[in-house]
């Protein structure tokens, strides 16, 4: 006789082969997710337009979550936006160098800014902030630059050389943006990951 009482036999054998019998599996860790969408409409048979939407949350892993009054949703001009994710402090260093560098461009010419131009200015703006802050994060502390990096490399052991290479080249800041937005050829959606690379949604139709 079992201390737990009788179980019968078929119950027994069916539980030894459960990896977690009596209903402890562990739960995975909730992850903050930010949620970013975009989409091209057709209004009617000639008219085509864009629909957006992103939440409001602000996290700081196992501290606090919270929604402010602002949107997620960065306006580039009149009729391009972008919506944001990831490293708040990092996006809206990019958001307004982004914007610093179209309003300098449509000082220049005020036609129609086409989307995928406002997408490569945010990847290359993306790229620049990355190495800034990867020098600032890893070099800087040895009293170096990227330049002087480069340039002394001679004077540091390969393997040193290559983790600290290695380093750089993987630091990517956790961030992903949508570019969206309308110009003189209709709805465009474009999507831009850590590392700056620009990629079209258009076939799709959305992202």
């Amino acid at each position: 006789m079992s201390p737990l009482g009788t179980i019968p036999r078929v119950r027994h054998e069916a539980l030894k082969h459960r990896r977690y019998p009596w209903g402890l599996k562990p739960q995975p860790k909730e992850t903050p997710l930010t949620v970013c969408v975009a989409a091209v409409c057709q209004f009617d048979r000639d008219h085509y337009g864009l629909v957006a939407a992103t939440d409001r949350m602000l996290s700081i892993p196992d501290v606090v979550e919270y929604e402010p009054p602002q949107s997620k949703i960065f306006s580039f001009t009149p009729s391009v936006i972008g919506l944001v994710s990831g490293d708040s402090s990092f996006q809206i260093h990019l958001c307004w160098r982004t914007l610093a560098t179209v309003r300098e461009r449509l000082a220049r010419d005020a036609s129609w800014i086409p989307v995928k131009l406002v997408a490569d200015i945010y990847g290359r703006h993306l790229a620049g902030f990355r190495r800034e802050v990867s020098q600032r994060t890893l070099l800087e502390p040895l009293g170096l630059t990227t330049a002087e990096f480069l340039k002394q490399q001679s004077a540091f052991s390969p393997a040193w050389v290559a983790r600290m290479t290695q380093s750089l080249l993987e630091y990517a800041p956790a961030v992903h943006t949508i570019v969206a937005g309308m110009d003189d050829t209709g709805p465009h959606i474009y999507m831009v990951d850590g590392d700056g690379a620009v990629t079209c949604g258009d076939m799709m139709g959305f992202a």
